[in-house]
C-alpha cells in the first residue's frame, strides 16, 4: 500500500506540473510578444518615444523570460534531488509490498521529469527557431542588397558596353578617314606622276592642264586640312571620353568598396552560420544523448513493467499455492475422514465376524450371512483401492506444488536482485541527467550570448543596409547622368556620321571629275601620238634630223622608262602596303569577330542564367533597347558605306592596273617603232642615189631647224626642270607634314587602344568579381 506522505508528494508534484504548464503557456505568449517587438524594431519607425517604450517593454519581457527560465531550472534541480533521495531511501527495502509502492512513486517522478524535459526542449526549440528567423531575415535583407547591387552592376556593364561600342565605331571612322587620306595621297602622287610624264612627253600646250592639276592639288590640300581639323575634334572628343572613363573608374572604386563591405558582411554571415551550425550540432548531440537516455529509460521502464508483471504473476502463483494448500488441507481432511471410515468399516467387519461366529450355529442364517459377507468382502478391496488412489493423488499434487513453490521462490530472489541492479542503474541515469541538464543550461547561456551578439550584428547590418541604400541612390543618380551623356554621344555620333556621308558623296563626285580628266588626258595623249607620227614622217625625210631625233628619243625614252619604272615601283610598293593594311584589317576584323562571338557565347550563357531577372528588368531596359536598335541601324549603314568604299578601292586598283597595261602597251609600241625604223634605214640604204640628191636640201633644213628648234628645246627643258624641282620640294614638304600628322594620329590611337585594353581588363575583372559575389549570394540564400 502507498503511504500518506507519498500520496501528498505526488499530489503536490501534479500541482507543480499544472503550474509549470501554465507558466509555459505564459512564456510562449511572452516569446511571441518579443518576436513581434523585434520584427517591429527591424521595420522603419516614426517617433522616438514609441521606440523607447518598445525597447523598455522588450527588455522587461526578456528579463521576465530569463527569471522564469531560472525558476524552471531550479524546479528541475529540486525534482532531481527529491527523486534521488527517494531512490536512495527505497534501496534498503526488499519486501514485495514496499517494492510495489516504491515502483509507483518512481513512476510518478519519471513522468514529472519527462514533463520538465519536454518543457525545456520546447523552450530550446523556440529559442532556436527565433534565432533562425532572425538569421533568415538578415539573410533575406542581404539577398535583396546583393540583388540590387547585381542590377546596378548590370546597368553599369550595359553603359560600358555602349561606351565600348561607341569607341569602336569612332575607331572604325578614324581608320576609314586614314584610308581615305591614304587614297587621296596616292591619287595626288599618281596625278603628279602623270603630270611629270605628260610634261616629259607633251609640248608647252599642256601647261594649262598642269595648272588645273595644281589647282586640284590645292583643293585636295584644303580637304586634308579640313580632315586634320576633324581629327583634332575627334581628339578632343577622345579627351572627353577619357575624362568620362576616369569618372567610371571612380564609380568602379566605389563599387569595389561596396563589394568589400559586402564581403565583410558575407564573412560575418558565414561566421554566424558556422557558429549557429556548431550550436545546432551541439544541441542535436545533446538531443541524441537525451534520446538515448530516454530510450534506456523506456527500456528500463519496460523491463520494470515486465518484472512487475512477473511479480504479479508470482503473486498469482502464490495465490494458486495457497489454494493448492487449502486443497491439500481439504484432502487431508478427506483422508482423515476415509481413515475414520476404514476404522468404522473394520469395526463393522469385526462386528460381522462376531455375528458370523454367533450365527454359525444357525445354518440358514449362516448361508444368508455368508452371502452378505462375501458381497461385503468383494466390495471392501474396491473401496480400499479407491481410498488408496485418493490418498496417493494428494501426495503427488503436494510434491508438484512444493517443487513449483521452490522454483518461484528462486525466481523471486533473482527478480529482487535484478530490481536492486535496476535501482542502481536508475540512480546512475538520474545523475547523468543532472550533468546533462547542467551542460544544457551552459549551452543555453551560450546560445543567449550568441543571440545577443547576433542581435547586435543585425543592428550593424541594418545600419550598413541603410548606408548601402543611400549609396544605391547616389549610383542611380550617376546612372541617369551617364545615360544623358550616352545620349549626347549618340547624337554627336549621328552628326559625325552625316558629315562623313556628305564627305563620301563629295569624294565620289571628285573621283568622277578625276576620271573625266583622265579621259581628256587620254584623248590628248592620242592626239600627241598622232602628232608624234607626223613628226616621224618628217624625220624620215631628213636622215640627219632623224639621227639627232633618234638620239633625243632614245634619251627621252630612257628617262621615261626610268621614271615609269620608278613610278611603277612606287605604285607596286603602295599596292603592297595597301594589301598589307587590307590583310591586317581583315585579321583585325576576324579577331574582333571571333572575340565578339566568344563574348556573345558568354553573354548567351549569362542570359540563360539571368533570364528570370531579365524578364523583370525588361520594362526598365526598353529605352536602352530602342537606343541599341538605332545603333544597330547606324552600324548597318556604316557597313554599307564601308562596302561602297571597298568597291571604290577595287575600282581604283583596276584603274591602276589599266594604267600599268597602258604603259606596257606604249613600251610595245616604242619597240615596234624601232623595228620600223630599222626597216626604213634598210630602205634608205637602198635608196642612196635619192639621198645624194636630197642631202643638200636636208643640210639647209637642218641648219635652219638646228638654230630655231635647239634653242626652244633647251629653254623648255630648263623651265620644265625648274618647275619639276619646285613641285618635288613642295610634295616632299607636304609628305613630311602628312607623315608627321599620321604619326601623331597613330600615337594617339595607340594610347587610346592601350587605355581601352586597360579598361576592358578592368571591366572583365569586375565582371568576374561580381559573378563570384552573385554565386556566393545564391549559395548563402
Amino acid at each position: 500500500m502507498i503511504k500518506q506522505p507519498e500520496i501528498i508528494g505526488s499530489i503536490a508534484s501534479h500541482a507543480d506540473v499544472e503550474a509549470q504548464i501554465k507558466d509555459s503557456t505564459e512564456m510562449e505568449k511572452k516569446v511571441s510578444k518579443i518576436l513581434k517587438l523585434i520584427k517591429s524594431k527591424d521595420r522603419p519607425k516614426k517617433g522616438g518615444a514609441s521606440k523607447d517604450s518598445k525597447k523598455s517593454e522588450l527588455i522587461g519581457l526578456v528579463e521576465d523570460f530569463h527569471e522564469q527560465y531560472q525558476l524552471l531550472y531550479g524546479l528541475y534541480d529540486h525534482f532531481r534531488v527529491t527523486s534521488v533521495k527517494k531512490a536512495r531511501g527505497r534501496k534498503g527495502k526488499e519486501i514485495s509490498t514496499s517494492s510495489t509502492s516504491s515502483s509507483d512513486s518512481d513512476y510518478y517522478s519519471s513522468e514529472d521529469i519527462d514533463i520538465i524535459n519536454s518543457n525545456l526542449e520546447n523552450e530550446r526549440k523556440k529559442a532556436a527557431n527565433k534565432v533562425k528567423k532572425d538569421f533568415e531575415t538578415a539573410n533575406f535583407a542581404m539577398a535583396e542588397l546583393n540583388h540590387k547591387v547585381a542590377s546596378t552592376s548590370e546597368d553599369v556593364e550595359a553603359l560600358k558596353s555602349e561606351y565600348t561600342a561607341a569607341l569602336r565605331k569612332i575607331k572604325e571612322l578614324e581608320t576609314i578617314n586614314q584610308h581615305l587620306g591614304n587614297e587621296a595621297e596616292e591619287r595626288e602622287k599618281e596625278l603628279s606622276a602623270f603630270g611629270k610624264e605628260l610634261e616629259g612627253q607633251s609640248p608647252p600646250g599642256l601647261k594649262s592642264e598642269l595648272k588645273s592639276l595644281h589647282c586640284e592639288k590645292k583643293n585636295l590640300e584644303a580637304q586634308v586640312e579640313s580632315k586634320t581639323a576633324e581629327a583634332k575634334q575627334l581628339g578632343e572628343k577622345n579627351a572627353e571620353l577619357t575624362a568620362k572613363i576616369l569618372e567610371l573608374e571612380l564609380i568602379k572604386k566605389e563599387k569595389s568598396e561596396i563589394s568589400a563591405m559586402l564581403k565583410k558582411t558575407e564573412d560575418n554571415e558565414n561566421n554566424l552560420t558556422y557558429e549557429n551550425e556548431a550550436l545546432v550540432a551541439e544541441v542535436s548531440n545533446l538531443k541524441l544523448e537525451l534520446d538515448s537516455l530516454r530510450a534506456q529509460k523506456c527500456e528500463l521502464e519496460e523491463h520494470i513493467g515486465s518484472k512487475r508483471t512477473e511479480v504479479v504473476q508470482d503473486n498469482g502463483l502464490a495465490h494458486k499455492v495457497s489454494a493448492l494448500q487449502q486443497e491439500l488441507h481439504s484432502l487431508h481432511r478427506q483422508k482423515n475422514e476415509l481413515s475414520a471410515q476404514l476404522e468404522r468399516k473394520t469395526k463393522d467387519i469385526f462386528e460381522n465376524l462376531i455375528q458370523v461366529e454367533t450365527l454359525e450355529e444357525d445354518p440358514a442364517r449362516n448361508t444368508v450371512a455368508e452371502e452378505k459377507i462375501l458381497e461385503e468382502k468383494d466390495g471392501i478391496p474396491k473401496v480400499g483401492q479407491d481410498l488408496e488412489l485418493d490418498v496417493d493423488s494428494p501426495h503427488n499434487l503436494k510434491n508438484e506444488l512444493e517443487q513449483q513453490l521452490r522454483s518461484k521462490v528462486h525466481e523471486i530472489d533473482q527478480l529482487r536482485k535484478e530490481k536492486e541492479k535496476l535501482h542502481d542503474r536508475i540512480f546512475e541515469l538520474e545523475e547523468m541527467l543532472t550533468d546533462r541538464g547542467k551542460e544544457f543550461f551552459s549551452l543555453q547561456k551560450q546560445s543567449e550570448c550568441k543571440e545577443n551578439e547576433a542581435s547586435t550584428q543585425i543592428m550593424t547590418l541594418t545600419a550598413q543596409v541603410n548606408n548601402l541604400k543611400q549609396e544605391m541612390g547616389s549610383l542611380q543618380a550617376l546612372k541617369s547622368e551617364l545615360e544623358m551623356q550616352n545620349e549626347r554621344l549618340i547624337q554627336d555620333f549621328s552628326q559625325s556620321q552625316t558629315l562623313m556621308e556628305n564627305e563620301n558623296t563629295k569624294l565620289t563626285s571628285k573621283i568622277a571629275d578625276q576620271q573625266n580628266i583622265l579621259k581628256e588626258r587620254e584623248d590628248t595623249i592620242k592626239k600627241l601620238t598622232e602628232d608624234y607620227k607626223q613628226v616621224k614622217r618628217l624625220l624620215v625625210e631628213s636622215k640627219s634630223r632623224l639621227q639627232f631625233a633618234e638620239r633625243k628619243m632614245e634619251e627621252l625614252a630612257e628617262e621615261f622608262r626610268k621614271k615609269m619604272e620608278d613610278h611603277i615601283r612606287l605604285l607596286y610598293q603602295r599596292i603592297v602596303v595597301a594589301e598589307q593594311i587590307h590583310t591586317e584589317n581583315k585579321l583585325n576584323y576576324r579577331k574582333a569577330k571571333e572575340r565578339l562571338e566568344q563574348e556573345n557565347k558568354l553573354l548567351e550563357e549569362k542570359i540563360a542564367a539571368y533570364e528570370p531577372e531579365l524578364y523583370k528588368m525588361w520594362d526598365i531596359l526598353k529605352p536602352g533597347n530602342n537606343a541599341l536598335t538605332t545603333l544597330d541601324l547606324v552600324f548597318r549603314r556604316f557597313h554599307h558605306d564601308n562596302g561602297s568604299i571597298l568597291e571604290r578601292i577595287s575600282r581604283i586598283s583596276n584603274e591602276i592596273q589599266s594604267a600599268k597595261n597602258w604603259v606596257a602597251g606604249t613600251n610595245n609600241e616604242m619597240k615596234r617603232l624601232k623595228h620600223n625604223m630599222d626597216g626604213l634605214t634598210s630602205q634608205l640604204d637602198g635608196k642612196e642615189e635619192q639621198e645624194l640628191m636630197l642631202r643638200e636640201k636636208v643640210w639647209n633644213l637642218e641648219a635652219k631647224l638646228g638654230k630655231e628648234g635647239g634653242e626652244k628645246l633647251v629653254k623648255e627643258s630648263s623651265q620644265l626642270e625648274r618647275k619639276v624641282r619646285e613641285l618635288e620640294s613642295k610634295i616632299k614638304e607636304q609628305d613630311e607634314k602628312l607623315l608627321g600628322i599620321g604619326e601623331e594620329k597613330r600615337e594617339a590611337i595607340r594610347q587610346l587602344c592601350i587605355l581601352i585594353d586597360y579598361h576592358r581588363n578592368r571591366c572583365d575583372y569586375l565582371k568576374e568579381v561580381i559573378s563570384k559575389m552573385n554565386v556566393r549570394c545564391r549559395r548563402a540564400t
